[in-house]
């Protein structure tokens, strides 16, 4: 049996072959982060959260001499209550302010990055513990994203034309799918056809956002996210029937529109502290 201790999620490690780190503390409002920084001879990555473990993973190219290519990736935004070195990370209002910070300390710091990539990935963890598609969720209910409605994010105009015509094939199904169809693809839930003139309402409705609308005004948003994460149906339902798989669509963010206030100072008490160089071990050669 191996004794080999099993990875946090979320926990910072260091990319392949790393010549330098650079880790300091960042300030916005009353919540410290730390920013870490890992930089190899073509990328370098950038963590936010605590010294140990990030709610913003950033990877930008390196160009020609110390400029970078003008479009980064944003590898991954989470959640998690340690992101911030002296008050609980809060979920949903942090989360939205250490993106803004994100890119404004790309904005500032590598000028030449005009544009961040990204998949949206985003899941919502429900007050019954389980989890569903946040970016399903927002688009069925108010045709935007989280991102979208956010940060003002944009398709990647190369995945727009598949994306208006995932869009058009939805709604064409909203008005095809039958009732006792659709009740099937819920694995008959009672949450949902509990309530009000549901059926009727469905029936009614011409758009998934129309008939998703009404179905969170009637629970409120805690219930509503558990109705849909109850044995997985409505994630299963995006990906089986609208067939609406968006990992594969691409959405752009642009630093320069923010312009967050915040403060660095360099880290004390422990090994890093300000700019070092980073020793490379066994760990970073795998």
């Amino acid at each position: 049996m191996s004794s080999r201790k099993s990875k946090r999620q979320g926990e910072i490690e260091p990319p392949r072959g790393v010549i330098e780190t650079r880790q300091q503390n960042v300030t916005v409002g009353r919540k410290t982060m730390v920013i870490t920084e890992y930089e190899t001879e073509r990328f370098t990555t950038i963590y936010i959260g605590s010294a140990t473990i990030y709610c913003v993973d950033i990877t930008l190219s390196k160009d020609i001499g110390d400029t970078y290519k003008p479009r980064g990736f944003l590898t991954k935004i989470r959640w998690d209550g340690e992101c911030s070195t002296n008050d609980a990370f809060e979920q949903g209002t942090d989360t939205i302010m250490i993106l803004k910070l994100a890119m404004t300390y790309v904005h500032r710091n590598y000028p030449t990055v005009t544009e961040m990539t990204f998949t949206d990935r985003s899941t919502r963890q429900c007050d019954n513990g389980a989890s569903v598609s946040l970016s399903g969720m927002k688009l069925c209910t108010d045709g935007k994203t989280w991102y979208e409605s956010q940060f003002q994010a944009v398709i990647d105009p190369d995945y727009q034309s598949a994306y208006d015509t995932k869009m058009k094939d939805a709604t064409e199904l909203k008005n095809t799918l039958p009732w006792e169809t659709f009740v099937y693809d819920t694995v008959n839930n009672q949450t949902l056809l509990g309530i009000d003139r549901i059926q009727e309402v469905y029936q009614e409705s011409t758009t998934w956002q129309e008939f998703f609308r009404y179905v969170r005004s009637k629970l409120g948003v805690s219930k509503f996210c558990i109705c849909l994460s109850e044995k997985g149906w409505f994630d299963s339902f995006l990906q089986t029937r609208l067939r609406f798989h968006l990992m594969s669509v691409q959405y752009l963010i642009y630093p320069s529109s923010y312009d967050t206030e915040y403060t660095l100072s360099p880290m004390t008490g422990g090994k890093a502290k300000g700019i070092q160089r980073w020793k490379p071990t066994l760990r970073n050669q795998r």
